[in-house]
Order: C-alpha cells, then sequence, then structure tokens
C-alpha cells in the first residue's frame, strides 16, 4: 500500500497547483476526485461529462465523470495505474488545464 500512498501524493501534488481546479487530498481511496466546475466555466464546457470526452480526445487520458457520482463537474482519476503511465496522464493532465 505504499506505492500508492506514494502515487497518490506525487498526483495530488501534481495536480494541486491546476488553475480552476481544486484537488482534495483522500484519505485510503485509489482515486483523485478533483473539482473542475471552475475551470468548466470560464471555458465554456457544460458538463463534467463533455470534460471527460474532451481529456479523452485532446490530451488522450481517460477519466470517469463526478456526475456518476453524485458530484457534477468533479472527475474521478484512478491511482491504480503503474507509476509510469500515471505520471504521463498527469502530465497530459497538466498540459491540457495550461498549467
Amino acid at each position: 500500500m505504499e506505492s500508492l500512498r506514494v502515487r497518490r501524493d506525487r498526483a495530488h501534488a501534481a495536480l494541486s497547483g491546476l488553475p480552476g481546479v481544486a484537488v482534495q487530498l483522500p484519505q485510503g481511496a485509489l482515486y483523485l476526485f478533483p473539482d473542475a466546475s471552475e475551470w468548466m466555466a470560464s471555458h465554456g464546457v457544460a458538463s463534467d461529462g463533455e470534460l471527460v470526452a474532451r481529456l479523452r480526445d485532446e490530451a488522450g487520458v481517460k477519466t470517469l465523470s463526478g456526475g456518476a457520482f453524485g458530484a457534477p463537474g468533479h472527475l474521478r482519476l484512478s491511482i491504480a495505474a503503474p507509476s509510469a503511465e500515471l505520471e504521463k496522464g498527469v502530465e497530459r493532465l497538466k498540459s491540457f488545464f495550461g498549467a
């Protein structure tokens, strides 16, 4: 479980500085659940489903819609991927969100 904590902490630290995105540090979860609603509003993105599609198509990052979990405007990001893949995804997210 130590490797998951390290992945969580690294991904959280990297994503915490994204403009318009708020990321809480989860306690024991295998995913991050960033709130992208501010970014979405300032970029004309109508729903987290639209954001998920754009992330897939434009950044090559697979995420889940927070709306599916009762939290519109959020994304669900798994940290269970191998470290190299997670780091690549985080870099793509940073580029997409303009960090």
